[in-house]
């Protein structure tokens, strides 16, 4: 009895440890330290795509390298963007998240408040992506976050440059394609971190419960032929 509420203790101790470390990052790893920016001013980025698998999870905070010496004033605004099919240029706002300045060079990590719209993940068409400026368009910057231009490769197809006009959700806009320009696919130097679903933590508890009554089996059985 004691063994097994010994083991019981470090099921639920073992759960309560992962449930503060189990946040997911999504993007590349680890993250690069690319040295060119976009020269264009005001770009929307769709710089990350998520799995059907990350479905219903939440955007917690993203990190970025940027290599510009000097990026304390330019702004930031992340968004979740849902492309309208596989490979399409076109793409909804769903999530317009907080904007942020005072950057540092090298690696910065921002929460991912939310504005307006939503966080959660909705489905494989669903993008992390960021403005480089604020989202109702009073302030735009060139590139800030690092990427590797010209050669590529990476998940970016797509960009759109907003002019100064902000953006709004649920408005489908059609993005430019890189290989029209012709440009490569690149890889943006951020990540997304995100958390895990309830469900998530429900098949931990399960596992877990499942090796504890094991070890009590076991060493109940080692008894008996002793």
């Amino acid at each position: 009895m004691k063994l097994t509420m010994r083991l019981a203790a470090v099921v639920f101790g073992f759960m309560a440890a992962t449930s503060a470390r189990a946040d997911i990052s999504v993007g590349p790893n680890p993250l690069p330290h690319l040295t060119t920016t976009d020269t264009d001013s005001g770009l929307i980025i769709p710089a990350i795509q998520f799995s059907a698998a990350d479905a219903g999870q939440t955007v917690l905070s993203y990190t970025f390298y940027t290599p510009l010496a000097s990026p304390g004033t330019n702004t930031l605004t992340p968004l979740l963007l849902e492309e309208a099919g596989v490979g399409s240029p076109s793409f909804s706002v769903i999530g317009i998240g907080q904007s942020s300045t005072g950057f540092t060079q090298g690696v910065n990590t921002e929460t991912f408040t939310m504005s307006s719209g939503t966080a959660k993940v909705q489905d494989g068409l669903t993008f992390f992506g960021f403005l480089d400026g604020t989202a109702n368009g009073s302030e735009t910057n060139t590139g800030t976050i690092g990427m590797n231009y010209p050669t590529g490769p990476g998940p970016t197809l797509f960009y759109y440059a907003t002019g100064g006009a902000g953006v709004t959700l649920d408005t489908p806009i059609a993005f430019s394609s890189l290989a029209a320009i012709p440009q490569n696919s690149r890889t943006y130097a951020v990540d997304a971190t995100i958390t895990p679903e309830p469900a998530f933590y429900g098949l931990l508890a399960f596992g877990l419960a499942g090796l504890a009554f094991a070890v009590v089996r076991r060493r109940s059985t080692g008894s008996l032929k002793a």
